[in-house]
């Protein structure tokens, strides 16, 4: 309807009760205008947003114009209805309608979050939203010994308690196993019982090792003997971490932080030497953040729809593609004119809702986009687990580069790479702004119709390089450029599709662009000539490859 937010292309309300899904007469609800044509609600940050309606009204309409206008933005480029859009009306031009997406505020069902489920054309595509933890201020201060004293950066937990203030005596855990199996198991990493010390542990704050069980295992295995707080020492030299709940966690009720492996080895060794330690573990937290305001993760989420209805999307290497089509999304869509004069800076992705330390500049990510390799130095073989991250840039975390093959981690190089050729299109001063982003949008969706199911690095550049030929040549120079300069150049080669690690990419920085295929004859006196002919087989064979 036109009184509230429930339209042809997107039905968003809050979902905050089971079952998911809208349920009428609940707490769920969707926006109202506030007047004829127009929704009109502030929204308070100081305020709680889980008590608010007003507020969750606010981030309701905000959503809703969002998957609206992106819905608007990428039609004329061609994600219409023929193509697979969403709608509940499709107005007779090809596709199945009856399929709006949904976008569920503050959804019940997660936090820190969000996600897209994206069924056939026809089944409406389904954004979760969840909230997310406010500004967090989280430390450990050492009070004793004096050699040891002082403040330590820490990481959370997303888990236990949102505020606390504790102080007590340090006990480094001792489990008594170190199983041969694990190069990360130590005799403190919590990951068997009974303790050898667990008497020890009943009022004082558990010393614990990273290690390789889960941290709501050995958490609450601190807790059961008696343990006010848990620290965790993190043995890798990638800094702190958040600590993930993992799926169906135990309830912890005992507060914990992370430190990392600069500050947790000599607190480690002097307990072993039996020294007397004293340590406040303190944690503060502002109200939650609703992420329905945050207009990178919402067109995020909306990049994985339009991903999903063109491709089919499933093993490691193309999920890592999916995460930076989507990230490149939101890029390409909040750049704006006047970013221009600074368009080799930083650009990061959902400050707003990550909301951490140094948030602003890295985002979400490990590190911010941008063509400055001192700002982002990924390349091409970065997808590999265990090919460490450039020591010439700043990091969030991750530095080791041990979970590079997780998709969001991929996904940063596949959008590094599509950053730098639509940086390459602002600059070349055949196309203004408007333009530019008007031919990236083209590129993108046609690239999308033309890479083959389940792609790997070099099929998505393919098809991205095929297309932009078929249309302006220099272009694809300035495609093949960007693409070189990270690694992906003629030549280079991709791991195996059925790689869960990324192992084994091939980089290449050639960028000679060698002469296309020669075109098939044509007969009739079309325009597009000999590229068009060539782009339409490329096509034709992925459909044939779809069927």
């Amino acid at each position: 309807s036109n009184n509230s937010t429930s339209g042809n292309n997107v039905q968003a309300y809050v979902d905050r009760v089971t079952p998911d899904g809208f349920t009428p007469l609940s707490d769920d609800h969707f926006a109202n205008e506030t007047s004829p044509a127009t929704f009109d609600y502030s929204y308070n940050f100081a305020e709680d947003p889980n008590t608010s309606s007003s507020i969750q009204n606010a981030a309701i309409v905000q959503a809703f114009y969002v998957t609206n206008y992106i819905h608007d933005w990428l039609y004329d480029a061609g994600f219409n209805e023929a193509a697979g859009n969403g709608q509940q009306n499709n107005y007779g031009r090809g596709g199945t309608a009856g399929d709006p997406m949904l976008v569920e505020v503050q959804d019940f069902e997660d936090r820190n979050n969000a996600n897209m489920s994206t069924p056939g054309d026809g089944g409406s595509p389904k954004m979760q939203i969840f909230l997310w933890d406010g500004l967090t201020q989280h430390q450990v201060e050492i009070i004793d010994p004096i050699t040891l004293a002082g403040t330590l950066v820490t990481g959370a937990a997303a888990f236990g308690p949102g505020d606390f203030d504790i102080t007590a005596q340090l006990v480094l855990v001792d489990d008594g196993v170190t199983d041969p199996n694990e190069v990360d198991s130590t005799l403190h990493d919590a990951c068997e019982t009974p303790f050898v010390n667990a008497a020890d542990l009943n009022g004082k704050i558990a010393v614990i090792d990273r290690g390789v069980c889960f941290f709501v295992e050995k958490i609450s295995r601190a807790e059961a003997e008696g343990a006010l707080a848990v620290i965790i020492i993190n043995q890798k030299p990638d800094g702190v971490l958040t600590m993930g709940a993992g799926d169906n966690p135990p309830v912890i009720n005992i507060p914990s932080l992370m430190i990392s492996k600069t500050d947790g080895d000599p607190i480690r060794t002097a307990l072993l030497n039996t020294e007397v330690i004293n340590a406040r573990l303190l944690r503060t937290t502002d109200v939650d953040r609703d992420a329905g305001l945050e207009n990178s993760l919402v067109i995020h989420e909306w990049g994985h729809f339009l991903n999903n209805r063109l491709l089919s999307i499933s093993g490691t290497q193309s999920q890592g593609l999916d995460e930076g089509w989507s990230d490149f999304l939101s890029l390409l869509a909040l750049t704006r004119e006047e970013d221009v004069a600074n368009i080799d800076g930083a650009f990061a992705v959902s400050v707003y809702a990550t909301n951490r330390k140094n948030a602003p500049y890295f985002g979400i990510r490990r590190a911010p986009y941008s063509t400055n390799m001192n700002i982002n130095g990924f390349t091409f073989k970065h997808i590999a687990d265990g090919e460490a991250l450039p020591t010439t840039m700043p990091v969030a975390f991750g530095s080791d580069g041990a979970d590079n093959s997780e998709v969001h981690a991929t996904g940063e190089i596949w959008a590094s790479m599509l950053w730098e050729g639509y940086v390459g299109l602002i600059k070349d001063s055949r196309h203004s702004f408007t333009q530019a982003q008007t031919l990236m949008k083209e590129y993108l969706v046609a690239s999308l119709k033309a890479t083959p199911a389940n792609p790997n690095f070099v099929e998505a550049r393919d098809a991205l390089l095929s297309v932009i030929a078929a249309r302006d040549s220099i272009d694809s120079q300035t495609f093949l450029n960007g693409f070189a300069k990270r690694g992906l150049g003629i030549g280079a080669i991709a791991p195996d599709k059925t790689s869960e690690t990324n192992a084994g990419p091939t980089e290449s920085f050639d960028n000679n662009n060698p002469a296309p295929p020669p075109p098939p004859p044509t007969t009739g006196g079309g325009t597009g000539g000999g590229a068009i002919s060539w782009l339409l087989l490329l096509l034709l064979g992925y459909r044939f490859k779809k069927a």
